[in-house]
């Protein structure tokens, strides 16, 4: 409550379960705004770390929680830029 109260700009991630064996598959990424409704899913270290560095040239991103899982193949996207 108090990061959300301050002015500072931040934005959360909360990924599924994070895992390095973690397997991609083509459009499968989904993100889901203030911590929206997505089942928990494995998703690789790298994908995450790459949302947090992505989210820093989107203003749009500012003072939110995205919520980062995937999804079945074909139902999301490539990248989460997109």
């Amino acid at each position: 409550r108090l990061l959300r109260a301050c002015a500072l700009d931040y934005t959360i991630v909360r990924p599924g379960v994070m895992s390095p064996d973690a397997v991609l598959s083509p459009k499968s990424l989904a993100l889901a705004d203030d911590g929206g409704d997505l089942k928990v899913s494995a998703i690789p270290h790298g994908t995450i770390a790459d949302l947090c560095v992505e989210v820093l040239a989107y203003p749009n991103a500012a003072r939110t929680t995205l919520c980062a899982m995937t999804v079945e193949e074909g139902e999301g996207a490539d990248a989460y830029a997109e």
